[in-house]
């Protein structure tokens, strides 16, 4: 793509003219990925609050998780893991930090969640930062 019709279509500010396309491009694929991940860990905030409130019943929901499945159009299981991991980030402030950040993204942080504690947090981190530089 030239750079020239990338700018034509709105995709981003010329910036820097004598670098590569691509490397603007990959900037602003970059800095999305950071806004996405900070609105996502903002996104778990609020999906822990809900389930504290108990409201999914009041639309006939069995779980927090039903409700943000049906409210999001989310797979039930993406919203089981969603809802579980919002309760376990409370108590993880560097994963949280990591996924607010986008060095994490969120199906990492998932996972991770699932068998973290304050005590394995930093460890695992490691060992992901690790995993990630080898892949």
């Amino acid at each position: 793509m030239e750079a020239r019709a990338f700018f034509d279509e709105g995709l981003g500010e010329p910036g820097d003219l004598d670098a590569p396309v691509e490397d603007t491009i990959a900037s602003h694929i970059d800095s999305l990925h950071a806004d996405i991940s900070a609105r996502q860990r903002q996104m778990l905030t609020y999906i822990a609050a809900f389930d504290h409130t108990g409201a999914w019943s009041d639309d006939g929901c069995r779980d927090m998780a039903m409700w943000l499945a049906g409210r999001l159009g989310i797979r039930p299981y993406t919203a089981r893991k969603w809802v579980a991991c919002a309760h376990a980030i409370k108590d993880l402030p560097l994963t949280s930090e990591a996924l607010e950040t986008g060095a994490l993204c969120l199906d990492k942080v998932v996972e991770l969640t699932r068998f973290a504690t304050k005590d394995s947090e930093v460890r695992l981190l490691i060992d992901e930062c690790y995993t990630a530089a080898v892949e």
